[in-house]
């Protein structure tokens, strides 16, 4: 790859969040099975967060920021 020896990056997550969970209590949110689980998530809502950084070595590109994620599952 050309940007292969171009740069490297040093990334860093913190203050890992969960700002809220909500499932449907009707259906069950795991099944367990003899060799796995399985994960059904319906009327399902979830929020994350986490603060980052990162910065380039030389010092090419730099930020520091909040990421949010919101992740919405509505019955099918």
């Amino acid at each position: 790859y050309i940007l292969d020896n171009f740069a490297d990056m040093r990334f860093n997550l913190t203050n890992l969040r969960f700002n809220h969970l909500h499932y449907d209590e009707n259906y069950k949110l795991v099944k367990l099975l003899d060799d796995r689980m399985v994960f059904k998530f319906r009327n399902f809502s979830m929020g994350l967060g986490w603060d980052y950084r990162y910065i380039t070595n030389p010092p090419l590109f730099a930020d520091v920021g909040r990421f949010d994620l919101e992740i919405k599952k509505k019955k099918a």
